[in-house]
């Protein structure tokens, strides 16, 4: 038996949970030091077994729901501790710098966007040979000119796509501006699916004031026109992505 962390919570030292169930079903309690609160339950530990799809899901929801009323630290799934003891000597010992992360998230929400990237839209235009060439080695003085020209190509394409997410980012910036408090951005990476029609995702994470969530969407609306990409906007969440070191 193990101790599964959900999130770490600004709490009072009478705080408690009741009627509150988490992964598996089992009950979740908080383990409190000096007003930071560690959200947790017990979990049935099988080495390398991977979680079932209704364990994240039931370890989400109680992120969403403590995030409705708190600012928290979320942790990622598999946060896993030997005992109690063990949950109270990380708060005695990390308890200043959880308060000083809880203070800078304070009443904010993450906000997300997804620009999907065409394979079209990567290698519109282009009248060289496939990109595919450039996986290939060159047999002789023509398959290697195809060779190097596919290199270039893919050069090309990828440093102007790098370019438009470069302007992307600063019409974000202004977009939303007065809207959010943090920023943060992750490099472009191939979907699981390889058949799938977009080449490439892009993802944008901000960190918006909860008030100012419909404003946010609002002004996604108007960022979404007459893109060349495909925008997809998630949120609010708690804030995964602004308590990584």
């Amino acid at each position: 038996m193990k101790f599964l962390l959900y999130c770490i919570v600004s709490c009072s030292d009478q705080q408690s949970v009741e009627n509150f169930v988490g992964v598996d079903g089992r009950p979740v309690s908080l383990i409190v030091r000096n007003k930071i609160g560690a959200a947790v339950s017990t979990i049935e530990y099988v080495a390398e077994r991977i979680p079932a799809i209704s364990q994240i899901l039931a370890y989400e929801k109680v992120n969403e729901t403590f995030h409705h009323d708190h600012s928290i630290i979320p942790m990622r799934y598999g946060c896993l501790f030997d005992n109690e003891q063990q949950i109270a000597r990380l708060l005695e010992e990390r308890g200043n710098e959880y308060r000083l992360l809880l203070e800078e998230i304070g009443d904010n929400v993450e906000m997300g966007i997804r620009v999907l990237i065409s394979g079209s839209a990567r290698n519109e235009n282009s009248r060289t040979p496939d990109l595919q060439a450039a996986n290939c080695k060159p047999k002789g003085p023509s398959s290697g000119r195809d060779f190097l020209a596919a290199l270039k190509v893919k050069h090309a394409s990828g440093e102007r796509v790098t370019q438009e997410l470069a302007q992307l980012v600063k019409q974000c910036q202004v977009t939303f501006s007065g809207l959010f408090v943090k920023f943060k951005e992750e490099y472009p990476h191939r979907p699981a699916r390889q058949q799938s029609e977009f080449q490439d995702i892009y993802s944008l994470y901000f960190l918006v004031p909860r008030d100012a969530v419909a404003s946010f969407r609002i002004a996604f609306k108007g960022l979404c026109s007459g893109q060349v990409h495909k925008f997809l906007l998630s949120g609010p969440w708690p804030p995964y992505n602004f308590v990584l070191p």
